[in-house]
């Protein structure tokens, strides 16, 4: 990739780059994804974890079963767990 971060063969056009981000996974979430890449891969394509969490984000739609699919996920983060009363 040239300095400017620009491409090359790409007349002006500049290269798209994402944020890095953090993003904490169960073991479970982990193999799912290897799972979806595992069936691309029987597709004869080669993927990374990225592009399985960006197809799965287009898929997406804001509806009721994200609100429970988010309610299930909030429910199982340890983060969020209260302390129980004495």
């Amino acid at each position: 990739m040239s300095p400017d971060n620009r491409k090359p063969g790409k007349t002006g056009t500049p290269a798209k780059r994402g944020k890095a981000v953090n993003i904490y996974l169960h073991e479970a979430d982990q193999v799912r994804i290897r799972d979806l890449a595992a069936y691309l891969a029987n597709e004869g394509l080669r993927v990374s974890d990225s592009q399985i969490i960006k197809a799965a984000l287009l898929l997406a739609e804001p509806d009721k079963r994200l609100l429970k699919a988010y309610r299930e996920i909030k429910g199982a983060d340890q983060r969020y767990k209260q302390e129980p009363e004495e």
